[in-house]
């Protein structure tokens, strides 16, 4: 049993349905709704950023060094024991909440910038809040993205320029 399609054939009707799909994917319209995130000030976007992404990273610091602390105040012994461990033990509290940083302050671009319209005037507020390093920073290197994140980071630049 077919169907009777009156503007073509069952594989012209679904290569439309796939691209209308894609359409509607690609420009955020999902059910008739515009998928969009409400807009904000560049200001605000990066005070925010900075309790996500600085806030995140001193409560590294903070449960780490405490974790050190209480190593250090309940088993003196254990202490004594790892040695040379203990100062690898300080260099990890040390790094991690930077590798901490570099995953979220990926995370935070892509949010505020789907949120902001001029990119540039939140870049000039982050980095005034010592949320990013300035473009072309030597540190700025050092934040983690995937493929998928860089490419959303570069078309959401060209669009909010």
């Amino acid at each position: 049993m077919t169907a009777n399609f009156r503007n073509g054939s069952r594989s012209e009707v679904r290569l439309r349905v796939e691209a209308d799909v894609l359409i509607r994917i690609r420009t955020g319209c999902i059910g008739g709704l515009m998928n969009t995130a409400p807009e904000i000030s560049a200001r605000r976007a990066a005070w925010i950023g900075w309790a996500w992404v600085n806030g995140s990273v001193l409560v590294g610091y903070v449960v780490g060094f405490g974790l050190l602390v209480l190593l250090f105040n309940t088993k003196p012994v254990f202490v004594d024991a790892l040695g040379p461990w203990f100062l690898l033990l300080i260099l990890l509290v040390l790094v991690a909440p930077w590798f901490l940083w570099s995953f979220q302050v990926t995370r935070w671009r892509l949010w505020a910038y789907r949120r902001v319209r001029d990119v540039n005037a939140l870049k000039a507020e982050a980095v005034a809040r010592s949320v990013i390093w300035p473009s072309g920073h030597l540190l700025e290197k050092t934040e983690f993205r995937t493929l998928k994140q860089k490419l959303e980071l570069d078309r959401l630049e060209r669009e909010r320029f």
